[in-house]
């Protein structure tokens, strides 16, 4: 499970791994951004995980205390 944290109200929501590795792989946007669901509360607003890894190898972490996401570049293969 994938933890997801809406930044307006902080409840979290376990996202099962397999859905949110499919909508990585079918976004063809801006790999800068995870993939994103709207928060089940109400807050009209995108809840993004605590932590994960997409298959382009960026990884994405929000701050449990903002609630703001970051995104880690992806490991050089070399």
């Amino acid at each position: 499970m994938i933890v997801y944290l809406c930044p307006v109200c902080k409840r979290t929501e376990d996202i099962p791994a397999e859905v949110v590795l499919h909508f990585d792989f079918l976004d063809e946007g801006d790999p800068r951004f995870p993939p994103r669901f709207l928060c089940a509360h109400d807050c009209n607003v995108y809840m993004t995980p605590l932590k994960f890894t997409g298959h382009l190898g960026y990884t994405y972490r929000t701050d449990p205390k903002t609630g703001l996401c970051q995104t880690l570049p992806q490991k050089s293969s070399r």
